[in-house]
């Protein structure tokens, strides 16, 4: 169980990147995670609350999914997707299906990935993929 210490020192360097770089990848959390020695290795899955079948991200456990969520209510963040590019170039992704927004939602049969950046609702404005 993490303290709120180490929570809060979490918090802070996740903040640090976003406002320095603004963007957070899910990449960049992890990175965060492991130099806070913050165990966050699972089976959860971060999807999409209306269409269960389009993944955010996976394979994180309880904690570290409820503190990535605790972290975006406190500073009001939303999920704007971006090009694979920027995953690939950061150094990784998820082994599923790339979600393409010409495919209805609601027919997804399996989980398909759609890469996403992490931001504030008044930087979601500026992002040209909506």
């Amino acid at each position: 169980m993490i303290t709120e210490e180490e929570k809060q020192n979490i918090f802070d360097d996740l903040n640090e990147r976003h406002t320095t770089i603004h963007e957070l990848l899910f990449l960049d959390v992890e990175k965060i995670f492991r130099k806070h020695n913050f165990s966050y290795k699972g089976d959860r899955v971060i999807a999409n609350a209306q269409y269960p079948n389009i993944v955010f991200w996976a394979g994180w456990n309880n904690e570290s999914v409820e503190l990535l969520f605790e972290y975006q209510k406190k500073y009001n963040l939303t999920y704007v997707p971006v090009n694979i590019l920027v995953y690939l170039t950061s150094g990784g992704g998820l082994n599923l299906p790339l979600y393409h927004s010409k495919r209805n939602p609601k027919l997804l049969k399996t989980e398909h990935w759609i890469p996403v950046n992490i931001v504030t609702r008044k930087e979601w404005e500026r992002f040209p993929v909506k």
